[in-house]
C-alpha cells in the first residue's frame, strides 16, 4: 500500500472523499455507493498500518533467533492469533527466515559444491512456483522459468554493478520490483529473487529460506483415503498417477468439467447453459465445493455464487439459486461415496445430540469435545450516552438444551479439520527427527 495512507487524517479524508462523491454524477452513484467507496478507503488504510506494522517489527527483531509459538483451536488446527501468524500472508512469510546454523552442523552431509548447486536448483524452483503455478513437470519448469527471469534482470540492469544505480536511479532493486508486478505471491518471489543475486554464496541463507508447500485439496484427499477412492486420490495427488507421474493434478479443475458436462445434460434454456459455460470458472468451483463439504447450505452457496456472479450480470437472483441447486445435485450424483461419507458422519453428531450427549472426537495427540448449545434470546435496556435515551439490546446467551442441527452439520467438518491438523502434526515430528526446521500454519 503508498506510505501517504500511513500520514492521512481519517476524519479529513472521509469528508473528502463524501464531497468528491456527492459531486459525482448520477450515473456514477448507480454504478457504486458511497458505503462501497468507503469500505475501500477504510481496508487499504488498514492494510498500510499492517504492513508498516509487519515491516517495523521485522526491524527490531532483526539478526535475532526466537521460536514462534502457534496457538491451537479445540480442532487442533493453528487459528490466527495477532500479527505473528501467516495464514497466507505474503509480505509476513517473505520476512521469515530459519535459524540453518544447527541444522547445517548437525547435518549428515557436508555441503560440497555439488550439494549446494542442488541447493540452488530447488531454490529456483521454490521461487518460481511464487510467480505461477507449474502443471507438468513442475520442478523443472519452475527452475527453468526462475533462471529465464534472473538473465532478464541481468540484461536490464547491463553494466550495474549491485550496490550502485544509474543516473536515474534505476538499479537491481528495481529490476527486482518490476518483475513482481504478475507475481502470485509478489513478496516472497522478490525475496526469493533478491535471495539469488545478493546470497547465492550464503548457504546460512539458502538453507534458512522457507519453503512453502500448501495443501492438495486436503478435505478430498482425507476423504479419498478413507474411502480408498483411487481416482480421487490421483486428482488430489494423494497417489502418483501413472499415466501422468510428472504432472500435479488440480482436483478444482477436474469438478469444473464435470460439473459443466453435468448441467449441459440439465434440462435447462440453452441461454442459460451458456451463461453458465462462460462464466464457471475455477475459482469458482472451488468457492463453492470446498464450503459445501464443510456444511454450507444451498441458500448460503446461492448468496456465494451471485456475488462472485455479480461483476458480469446483475442481478442474477435467479441463475445463482438454479446454479446452487444443480451444484447439490451434482455432488450427490457425481460424487456419490464421498456425500454418503458426510452424511453418515453428520448423522452420528445429529444421534449423539439426540441422546443428550456431546460429539468427542479422540486423537494419539489430543481429544475434541464438541457440544453445540440452542441459543435464546434475552433483551436488556442500556442508556445510549450518545442518543441521551434508553435503546433494547438484543442478547443471544447459550442455554441447555442442545442444537441439534448445528451438531449435525458441524460435526463432518470437525472431523475432518481434526484429521487434517494431526497430519500435519505427524508432519513436523517427522520434521523433528531429520532436525529439520519448519513451521506449519493448518
Amino acid at each position: 500500500m503508498p506510505e501517504f495512507l500511513l500520514k492521512i487524517n481519517t476524519n479529513e479524508i472521509i469528508d473528502r472523499v463524501r464531497r468528491v462523491y456527492l459531486e459525482e454524477s448520477q450515473s456514477f452513484h448507480n454504478s457504486v455507493s458511497l458505503e462501497a467507496v468507503m469500505q475501500i478507503l477504510y481496508t487499504n488504510i488498514q492494510r498500510a498500518r499492517y504492513e508498516r506494522t509487519i515491516l517495523e517489527m521485522a526491524s527490531a527483531y532483526a539478526g535475532y533467533t526466537f521460536y514462534i509459538p502457534a496457538f491451537l483451536d479445540f480442532r487442533g488446527r493453528i487459528y490466527r492469533s495477532g500479527i505473528l501468524h501467516f495464514h497466507e500472508r505474503d509480505l509476513a512469510r517473505s520476512l521469515i527466515l530459519f535459524d540453518a546454523k544447527e541444522f547445517i552442523n548437525n547435518s549428515q552431509f557436508v555441503l560440497a559444491p555439488h550439494v549446494i548447486q542442488e541447493m540452488l536448483y530447488y531454490y529456483r524452483a521454490a521461487g518460481g512456483f511464487h510467480y505461477k503455478s507449474f502443471s507438468t513437470n513442475p520442478i523443472d519448469s519452475a527452475n527453468m522459468f526462475f533462471t529465464d527471469v534472473e538473465k532478464c534482470v541481468i540484461e536490464e540492469v547491463g553494466d550495474i554493478q549491485k550496490d550502485s544505480c544509474r543516473e536515474d536511479g534505476f538499479c537491481y532493486d528495481s529490476a527486482i520490483v518490476i518483475t513482481s508486478a504478475k507475481a502470485k505471491n509478489p513478496f516472497q518471489w522478490m525475496m526469493f529473487l533478491w535471495g539469488i543475486f545478493n546470497k547465492s554464496e550464503d548457504s546460512n541463507f539458502i538453507c534458512g529460506v522457507p519453503i512453502t508447500q500448501d495443501a492438495s485439496a486436503s478435505a478430498y484427499q482425507i476423504m479419498a483415503y478413507l474411502l480408498l477412492n483411487e481416482p480421487m486420490a490421483k486428482r488430489t495427488n494423494l497417489i502418483t498417477n501413472s499415466e501422468k507421474p510428472d504432472s500435479i493434478a488440480d482436483v478444482y479443475s477436474v469438478i469444473m468439467d464435470d460439473l459443466k458436462s453435468f448441467l449441459n445434460k440439465e434440462d435447462l434454456p440453452d441461454s442459460v447453459k451458456e451463461l453458465y459455460n462462460e462464466y464457471i470458472d475455477r475459482k469458482l468451483v472451488k468457492s463453492i465445493f470446498m464450503p459445501i463439504i464443510y456444511g454450507k447450505t444451498e441458500m448460503s452457496t446461492a448468496g456465494n455464487i451471485k456475488a462472485a456472479l455479480k461483476p458480469y450480470f446483475y442481478p442474477a437472483y435467479k441463475e445463482s439459486a438454479v446454479l446452487a441447486s444443480l451444484c447439490f445435485k451434482f455432488l450427490r450424483e457425481y460424487y456419490k461415496e464421498m456425500d454418503h461419507l458426510i452424511r453418515l458422519i453428520r448423522l452420528i453428531g445429529w444421534f449423539a445430540s439426540t441422546c443428550d450427549s456431546n460429539v468427542v472426537y479422540d486423537t494419539q495427540f489430543f481429544s475434541t469435545c464438541q457440544d453445540f448449545l440452542v441459543k435464546d434470546s434475552h433483551i436488556i435496556w442500556v442508556y445510549d450516552k450518545i442518543r441521551k435515551k434508553k435503546r433494547m439490546v438484543t442478547l443471544r446467551l447459550s442455554s441447555d438444551k442442545r442444537d441439534r442441527k448445528k451438531t449435525e452439520v458441524s460435526t463432518f467438518m470437525n472431523f475432518i479439520h481434526q484429521k487434517d491438523a494431526l497430519i500435519a502434526m505427524k508432519v513436523v515430528l517427522n520434521m523433528q527427527g531429520l532436525n529439520a526446521p519448519i513451521y506449519t500454519v493448518h
